[in-house]
């Protein structure tokens, strides 16, 4: 198996990895098509793990930024294969088998490159997150169960990142700068969408729960700021496309 330069506190850790029995059969299912594979990355932490990371003493930024949510998991699970000639299309077919309960937070699509975010949501606390990104050759999956604030999910995607595997190294467009605020937000108040710079001039559209397009317009700058006076209270899906690349992200309207 390939060697992976983990951060100090995943090194830490190293001697406590195991194989985590997640709850959706369907993921585990697909991680075991890799189980028994020498020529992928497999990084694999219990919640004893991540509550022993708690307990650390930590000393930079990154640490307590990890320490932040150490206490929030229950369980890690990355597979990177580098050698997919088909990534993308693996990437497909994995949100294809393993999506069934679980919300698009974000979405970019690429011509070369796929990446999902999705969430298993209620009441704002996410108790699984799972990525999926498929490049050029490079397939990348991660599960992560725990109980974790909707509104930190950004961050605590860096510190996954941190731990194994930059998941956003192949993305051009970073889904952090695809940017909703404030989010949630009460019914009637303003809110601001704010692109990219290389997503200027995309074509902008949001639908609701049902699929139905409610609001729509063309990024002419890097950032639109509309009210949400006609719209109910409920979960929205922001989509922005230009040519070949589309973004996505949910928004929350209490």
């Amino acid at each position: 198996m390939k060697k992976i330069i983990f951060t100090a506190i995943a090194l830490t850790l190293a001697a406590t990895q195991v194989t985590v029995q997640a709850q959706d059969n369907a993921i585990t299912k697909f991680f075991g098509e890799y189980e028994k594979r020498e020529d992928v990355t497999q990084i694999s932490l219990t919640g004893k793990a991540f509550d022993l990371a708690s307990k650390v003493d930590a000393t930079s930024d990154e640490m307590k930024d990890f320490k932040k949510f150490a206490s929030q998991i229950k369980s890690l699970r990355i597979i990177v294969d580098d050698k997919d000639p088909a990534a993308r299309e693996t990437a497909a077919r994995a949100k294809r088998t393993v999506s069934t309960g679980f919300e698009d937070l974000v979405t970019v699509s690429e011509k070369e490159t796929l990446m999902n975010i999705m969430v298993k949501e209620d009441n704002g606390i996410v108790s699984e997150l799972l990525i999926l990104v498929g490049t050029e050759s490079e397939f990348i999956i991660v599960d992560l169960i725990g109980a974790i604030k909707l509104s930190d999910i950004g961050e605590l995607t860096k510190q996954v990142s941190a731990v194994g595997k930059n998941v956003f190294a192949e993305v051009a467009y970073n889904p952090e700068t695809l940017k909703v605020y404030p989010n949630p937000v009460v019914a009637g108040a303003p809110v601001s969408i704010r692109l990219p710079e290389e997503m200027e001039g995309a074509d902008v559209r949001i639908f609701d729960a049902s699929g139905r397009e409610v609001e729509a317009y063309r990024a002419t700058a890097a950032e639109k700021r509309f009210d949400t006076v006609r719209l109910k209270a409920g979960v929205y899906v922001i989509k922005a496309i230009k040519g070949d690349s589309e973004m996505s992200q949910k928004i929350v309207i209490q």
